[in-house]
């Protein structure tokens, strides 16, 4: 059958099914309450609910997400809820103007920020060019849920967290430590520019920077970025917080934070895990090298 004569012959049962629809319940509704404005809300009613069943559209429609259980799902996530009103109501009014040019245009735009919505709804956060990761980062180390932060530093150049904002991280990466708030345990990766080879300790003010750890109980073990050149998957700036999420850091020469990826994914942590215990077998307790030089 063509696809206009089967929307045909929806069309001609959607009368049949509404009308036989309306009498049910206007036998009921004449037997208890002889309301004619009742009769016809339930034959309206009938109606709608022929015109959904029946029309290909709104069977879809019945069969898809119901779009309208959306709000009361997130209706108790007060700020969500409002963030989701603020959107439509943003939607609402791009839908109002009616220049062809600027409704591609907004389409494009539209698109582009629901990818990144659908990337944040499966746990994942990207901070692209800009510090403020750091505030989620100790948000993260100040959680309830996390008791043990492992931290692998990709230490390309001497500047690595060297500048005021990396200071800060450090600071207060210490002083969670003091507190006794948290475990932390780290791994440097150093670049033979930092660690040349043949030379016993790195360079300053990265030593400082490692001795600093060392001193107020951090656990931090040391791997020159050479041992693992064959071992591409290891190279690389991460932290496992807890069982709670990984974050990973993209740098460019400078040590300057490019982007800054979180993802709350249990798969995630399991992966990072496993990477970290692999760099675990390569790398050197800072500890063991100062009793080597004793």
């Amino acid at each position: 059958m063509s696809r206009f004569g089967k929307h045909q012959d929806y069309h001609w049962r959607i009368p049949l099914v509404a009308a036989a629809g309306a009498l049910l319940p206007a036998i009921v509704l004449h037997a208890w309450v002889p309301s004619g404005v009742l009769l016809y809300i339930a034959a309206l009613c009938s109606i709608c609910l022929g015109l959904l069943v029946l029309h290909p559209q709104g069977r879809h429609r019945l069969e898809s997400e119901h779009a309208i259980d959306l709000p009361f799902a997130i209706a108790h996530h007060k700020e969500i809820y409002d963030e989701y009103l603020a959107i439509a109501r943003a939607l609402k009014r791009i839908s109002q103007i009616p220049d062809l040019v600027f409704r591609e245009a907004a389409l494009q735009k539209i698109a582009s920020a629901t990818s990144e919505l659908q990337q944040v709804a499966e746990g994942t956060l990207v901070f692209e060019g800009t510090e403020s990761w750091r505030v989620v980062y100790e948000a993260l180390l100040r959680s309830r849920h996390v008791f043990l932060y492992r931290s692998v530093a990709w230490v390309k150049s001497v500047d690595y967290w060297q500048d005021e904002p990396g200071k800060h991280s450090t600071r207060f990466n210490l002083e969670l430590v003091d507190d006794h708030n948290l475990n932390i345990e780290r791994i440097a990766i150093l670049s033979e520019t930092v660690w040349p080879a043949g030379q016993a300790f790195p360079n300053e003010p990265i030593l400082n920077w490692i001795d600093a750890h060392h001193r107020r109980g951090i656990w931090i073990k040391l791997v020159r970025e050479s041992t693992i050149a064959s071992e591409a998957n290891l190279l690389s700036d991460f932290g496992i917080y807890g069982s709670h999420a990984v974050g990973e850091q993209v740098l460019d020469d400078k040590c300057r934070t490019v982007r800054f990826i979180l993802r709350f994914n249990f798969e995630a942590v399991e992966a990072a895990e496993e990477r970290w215990q692999r760099l675990s077998i390569f790398s050197n307790a800072y500890r063991d090298l100062l009793d080597s030089r004793r």
